[in-house]
């Protein structure tokens, strides 16, 4: 019984590091959500202006707008750990 405080202090610090963990992954995927709706509504708000200047057909218009999400995804892989 004498190890059981410890144990127990042990657990609470181990429960409180788990929950700071868990809010910045939860924090970081919602910022990441946010910033994908984000660079969606700023390429299709472009995307009039860009079509009209390059005279872009439907396919070269979702090439374009894929373009950017692979860039994304290139840019979190090189920022990555």
């Amino acid at each position: 019984f004498a190890y059981l405080p410890l144990s127990v202090r042990h657990q609470q610090k181990r429960n409180i590091k788990v929950k700071r963990n868990m809010q910045f992954i939860s924090s970081m995927a919602a910022i990441g959500g946010f910033l994908l709706g984000y660079d969606t509504g700023v390429i299709s708000g472009a995307m009039l202006q860009i079509k009209r200047t390059f005279h872009l057909n439907p396919v070269q218009q979702e090439e374009v707008v894929s373009v950017t999400i692979l860039a994304a995804l290139v840019g979190s892989l090189m920022g990555g750990t």
